[in-house]
């Protein structure tokens, strides 16, 4: 029985490395189009101790109060963390304000600082659709090669998130186009299996490996095929996937269409083995 094993792995851990609530709201969506527990995700570790201070801080930038958080931002509290790892700049950067943020970094916030799941800022900007703070931090400098606990990069973030524009100004950037997260997925199969054909075109357009496998065999061309997006199937086959390529189980994109039912993607298969 074919489960999307590394995929919907993939989709949960990336967005439950980010453990700031704000979060959470923004990727809702998201998490009940899955389907999956989560739980077993979320780092288990006792929450440090924080400072009346850090917790003031952290007050105003849920506050907006950017005036008085410049009146108590200093090199010693600017990197201040949360009990669960998450700074000053990731709780800013998931709350979508730019100001604080541009504040935060002049005053000499660490952007590349890592929070408890090992994400740094760029990925729930990313995650969160704040293109304009994710522009920022690149410009800014921030690493568009950081990956956290689960080997997840920002270009795979971008591939969840739908954005098109975010995967062409990290591709832009320098990014690896076929970076794959702890499971052998690269941003073309999360794209694939989300149904972004957008992205799919850009990342095919851009070189990525069409005929990419995951640590189980996986290919875009069976996701998209499992999931029923005959758009992307035809790109796919266009731009060259192997549509006999079998995963660690012995099944084909040809199987996974048959298995669902998706008869004009089972013409396409067929008709692109001839």
């Amino acid at each position: 029985m074919f489960q999307l094993k590394s995929f919907t792995y993939l989709l949960i851990i990336s967005i439950v490395s980010i453990s700031f609530s704000g979060c959470n709201d923004e990727k809702k969506e998201t998490q009940s189009e899955i389907k999956t527990s989560a739980e077993g995700e979320f780092n288990q570790e006792s929450p440090v101790i924080v400072s009346s201070e850090a917790r003031n801080l952290f007050q105003l930038i849920k506050n907006n109060d950017l005036k008085t958080l410049e009146k108590h931002l200093t090199p010693e509290n600017v990197n201040s963390k949360t009990e669960f790892g998450d700074s000053l700049l990731f709780s800013a950067v998931i709350l979508g304000n730019k100001d604080i943020v541009s504040s935060l970094v002049s005053h000499g916030a660490d952007i590349n600082l890592k929070n408890s799941k090992g994400s740094t800022a760029l990925i729930p900007a990313i995650l969160g659709g704040h293109t304009d703070i994710v522009n920022t931090l690149i410009d800014w400098g921030a690493d568009i090669m950081a990956r956290n606990d689960q080997g997840t990069t920002p270009l795979l973030a971008a591939a969840i998130s739908g954005s098109g524009s975010l995967v062409e100004r990290l591709l832009k950037s320098g990014t690896k186009i076929d970076d794959r997260n702890n499971d052998g997925s690269t941003a073309l199969m999360v794209a694939a299996l989300s149904g972004h054909a957008d992205i799919v075109k850009v990342l095919l357009d851009s070189g990525a490996d069409v005929n990419a496998a995951d640590n189980d065999g996986i290919t875009s061309l069976m996701l998209a095929s499992f999931r029923g997006y005959p758009t992307v199937v035809n790109m796919l086959i266009k731009g060259g996937a192997d549509i006999i390529m079998k995963d660690s189980d012995g099944k084909s994109a040809l199987h996974y269409a048959n298995k669902e039912g998706h008869v004009d993607i089972i013409t396409m298969l067929k008709d692109g083995k001839e």
